[in-house]
Parts: structure tokens; sequence; C-alpha cells
């Protein structure tokens, strides 16, 4: 359903009154990690001094037969987990076009990307932020 404005009323009364999907249109675009966590806009530099070592849970997959812009043959199986510092991912993920993607959902990775993510004002009286996954890769 699109609607103009949402409210906290019009929210409710429309999407979850009905239990009915509510899709909300450029709402990431508002948020700080739009323009912070951007590629161009120094994303990289700006991820790795907010997690600097903060340990992270990395799949590590050197399958040379994975294909490197669909990832087809990759998967997140937990054989393939390993934590490691976020400054030790990095060159991981950036040196190779396969090989490590960074998924993780930790109270730590709410903790640090929370402040980058808002809810638009409808959605603050009834709600707040309970978890993040993050996947990099």
């Amino acid at each position: 359903m699109r609607v103009a404005t949402l409210d906290t009323v019009n929210f409710y009364s429309t999407c979850i009154s009905h239990n009915k999907p509510c899709a909300l249109y450029g709402m990431a675009k508002t948020w700080p990690a739009w323009k912070n966590w951007s590629y161009k806009e120094g994303g990289m530099e700006y991820l790795a001094k907010k997690f600097g070592d903060e340990k992270v849970r990395v799949f590590v997959n050197e399958d040379e037969h994975i294909h490197p812009e669909s990832n087809v043959g990759y998967s997140f199986d937990k054989l393939d987990a390993k934590t490691m510092g976020f400054n030790e991912f990095l060159p991981l993920m950036s040196e190779k076009k396969t090989g490590a993607s960074l998924r993780d959902r930790s109270k730590r990775v709410r903790d640090i990307l929370g402040s980058d993510i808002t809810y638009p004002p409808f959605y603050n009286d009834i709600g707040e932020l309970s978890g993040v996954e993050f996947m990099m890769g």
C-alpha cells in the first residue's frame, strides 16, 4: 500500500491493523547510513573507523569455482564461519573477488551501527530498533 504521508495513527490504521505490507519507498535515504556507508563517499573508511578491530562473523570460502559476479556456489555454511577483527576482514573482502563475506547480527553490531539507522517520526512512537543484520562482501 502506498500513502503520501504517514503519521503514527495512519501507519497503524493503514498497515498494522489490517496486517498488510506497507512499502516505505526512499525511507533509507533519510538515514545517516545512506551517506556514511556509501562506497563513493568514503564508506569503507567510515566503517573501518567505526568498527576498528571489533570482532565480526566472517564466512571464508576459498572455492575457486564461485562465480565472482553472481556468487553462485557460495553459501553461508557454518563450517566456513570465523570470528575476526573488522580491519582484518576488509582486506580479505577487497583484495579478492571471492573468498570472504561478513554476516553478523550480534548485539555488538547493532550497538555500533544503530545510530546510523533512524526510524521515521511516525514509527518512533510505536517501535524501537531491536537488531541489525550487517552483510558485506
